[in-house]
């Protein structure tokens, strides 16, 4: 397919950026380029440019105290800053075989480059895997948006702060292939490994059930609850027996009251970067005790249709085709992240808008599912050039206290990222609404 000269111009251009960008910021976890920016974890150590790398720093902070045998979780002022260790026991067991030989500056740059080599992968990860599924417009799409790949906001923030997003978007990938192809034992062994990290990624467990693969669904089960409880034990009798279980006792506990120790933000404050359902509803209506029992409600309603086509597909029994069980994928990607109370990022969006692009033929869907994403995408391009600028205009202070005003960083007043999922997340469920109805009139 011939590409136009505006379009090579806009991927010399984007590609230049992404390079000089990623330069800067691999010398910066490298400790090799100062811009001035005081260190936050003690803990970390005292490096300079905290706010690079400052999710590897919360981990590898709550590996130190693993170390230590001291608690990974300090219930009482946990999420009061968003600074706290949120994973399984057994990854920071797994971090501090790592943070206790290397300084934490190499430590960063090797993560860093795991997760750039981790986002080609998940671009020509789906660039193969379309054309297996029998769609190869899609495989034409996702280069014709390479401009949109060097300028993604989730992968920009996840190559700042050093997070795991685009190992896991890459794990649900290939997750996404073994489950398809009923492969047990790489799907079983993936998802035991997000279930360590961000159990919410753990959604394509669910995909066996609704595809009506009963038996697979079972098997997968078993060993992923199997495999889990073996993780488990293990960590435990590494760490010593009571210590092992005061931490996975803490991290339960943890997951359970999180919402309760989240610093919503109500009416007259800001939206902030949790973009969730529940952070929405608070902003616009006020925090109360109360409102849960409501917030819950919406979540079950725009999850709802996804669960009356899940029981549709489930009743139908019948081979799915590649198409609908991708979109049940996709859909149950968003659905799960609906459910969120904390909503950062929405990562796997990119490959979901390749797919989108290449089935939907109605002018207005496409228009609608562009300029959303597109939106989200140049989030962080507008963040680049407004925050700096805004630091100048209304001052630090001002922006530490009150926040970057609506022109500097849209999606601090805006839940771009919740537009985003839930549009993509409507589009799916129309699509494979029209599907179910068409198979039904065919019966």
């Amino acid at each position: 397919m011939k590409r136009s000269k505006l379009f090579w111009a806009l991927v010399i251009v984007t590609a230049l950026y992404f390079v000089v960008r990623e330069g800067a910021q691999l010398a910066i976890h490298a400790g090799w380029l100062d811009i001035g920016m005081a260190a936050s974890s003690a803990e970390a150590g005292n490096e300079a440019n905290a706010w690079f790398g400052r999710d590897l720093r919360v981990v590898v902070g709550a590996a130190n105290r693993l170390v230590e045998r001291r608690d990974m979780y300090p219930i009482d002022k946990w999420m009061a800053t968003f600074d706290e260790y949120n994973y399984s026991p057994f990854y920071a067991l797994f971090i501090s075989q790592i943070s206790t030989r290397l300084p934490f500056n190499v430590h960063a740059t090797l993560h860093a480059l795991v997760s750039l080599a981790a986002y080609a992968a998940l671009f020509f990860t789906w660039r193969r895997l379309f054309p297996l599924l029998g769609m190869s417009q899609a495989s034409q799409v996702i280069v014709g948006i390479l401009p949109l790949w060097f300028l993604y906001t989730a992968w920009w923030g996840d190559a700042i702060l050093l997070n795991i997003y685009i190992l896991l978007a890459l794990t649900v990938s290939w997750l996404f292939y073994f489950i398809w192809k009923e492969r047990l034992w790489p799907s079983a062994l993936l998802l035991i490994l997000i279930l360590q990290v961000k159990p919410q990624w753990a959604f394509p467990l669910a995909l066996p059930l609704v595809l009506g693969r009963f038996r697979f669904f079972a098997k997968l089960v078993a060993l992923v609850v199997g495999g889990y409880l073996l993780v488990a034990m293990v960590t435990v009798l590494w760490l010593g027996t009571d210590y092992g279980l005061a931490q996975y006792y803490a991290y339960y506990r943890m997951l359970a009251i999180a919402p309760n120790k989240i610093p919503w933000h109500g009416p007259g404050e800001y939206i902030g970067y949790d973009h969730s359902i529940a952070q929405i509803y608070f902003y616009l209506f006020g925090y109360t005790d109360a409102a849960w029992p409501i917030v819950r409600l919406i979540k079950v309603l725009i999850i709802a249709p996804l669960a009356v086509l899940a029981i549709r597909l489930i009743r139908r029994n019948q081979e799915t085709q590649p198409g609908p069980a991708l979109e049940a994928y996709f859909a149950l990607y968003f659905a799960s992240f609906v459910w969120l109370d904390l909503v950062w990022e929405t990562t796997l969006s990119i490959v979901v808008f390749v797919y989108l692009m290449a089935v939907l033929k109605d002018r207005w869907a496409r228009w609608l599912a562009a300029v959303t994403f597109v939106g989200y995408t140049l989030a962080d391009l507008w963040q680049v050039i407004g925050i700096p600028l805004a630091s100048v205009v209304v001052g630090e202070a001002e922006l530490l206290k009150h926040g970057p005003p609506l022109w500097a960083d849209p999606s601090f007043r805006i839940p771009l990222i919740m537009m985003v999922i839930l549009t993509f997340y409507g589009l799916l469920i129309w699509r494979l609404w029209a599907e179910s109805a068409r198979q039904t009139a065919n019966i």
